[in-house]
């Protein structure tokens, strides 16, 4: 897969520039599981660093330029503060445990374990400003198309929320994208219909037309609306 090869150049090349300073490199994201679309998604890559300095930034600077042009979105975070993350990026850290790609060094997930009530917690915050920033998006939009590039564009992220759903109720969660959501939808009560066309748009690039009159607009209000509302009073 090219995007697992980027990645793999792309660690190979920073350790050489980093040496014994480079703790550790991992792929995760839609690379990992198998749905990367080329020139739609990005290559995330976790960096760990043993001491984030000017020395180290500028060490490895070059590689992240070059590689940053290819599609790769590094994360770099010193190794010491990783550690200490766990409460700040559980939803991201949950995603990584499921599919990821050691390329380079120590295992940045080995015991690190997530709660739940902080998962929760997570989840409900980002998933409510999200949704705020959709429906400000729409009320400034006047194009048919233009609100179904915003409702498509947020598709991926929709999927986070709806992956942490199943994992919040110990669930299996999915591979893809289009079975976590038929899953989350069948566990939350939402009914995903009209979500699985906008995925699907965001994956190929197709246009998507949708007036704000359009009945869809509804059923992306009822089904994320249910989503927030389990994941709100989920353990109370």
């Amino acid at each position: 897969m090219k995007a697992q090869e980027t990645a793999t150049q792309f660690a190979s090349e920073l350790a050489a520039a980093l040496g014994p300073r480079l703790n550790g490199a991992l792929l995760y994201g839609s690379a990992a599981r198998g749905e990367y679309v080329e020139g739609r998604s990005d290559i995330n890559v976790l960096v760990l660093i043993d001491d984030i300095s000017g020395a180290s930034l500028g060490a490895a600077s070059p590689v992240v330029r070059k590689y940053v042009r290819q599609g790769v979105h590094p994360v770099v975070v010193e190794a010491a503060e990783w550690r200490r993350a766990t409460d700040v990026f559980a939803i991201e850290i949950a995603d990584m445990h499921d599919a990821h790609v050691a390329l380079r060094g120590e295992d940045p997930l080995a015991n690190l374990e997530i709660a739940l009530p902080i998962l929760r917690l997570q989840a409900e915050r980002e998933l409510r400003g999200k949704l705020l920033q959709i429906y400000l998006a729409l009320l400034v939009t006047e194009k048919p198309d233009e609100v179904g590039t915003i409702l498509s564009g947020m598709m991926p992220s929709i999927v986070t929320y709806f992956r942490t759903a199943l994992r919040l109720a110990r669930r299996e969660v999915p591979m893809d994208s289009v079975s976590v959501l038929r899953a989350a939808g069948e566990l939350t009560g939402a009914d995903v219909t009209e979500l699985l066309p906008l995925l699907e748009a965001h994956r190929t690039g197709a246009k998507v037309t949708i007036p704000l009159s359009d009945p869809r607009i509804d059923a992306f209000n009822s089904s994320t609306e249910t989503l927030v509302k389990f994941i709100d009073t989920f353990g109370r």
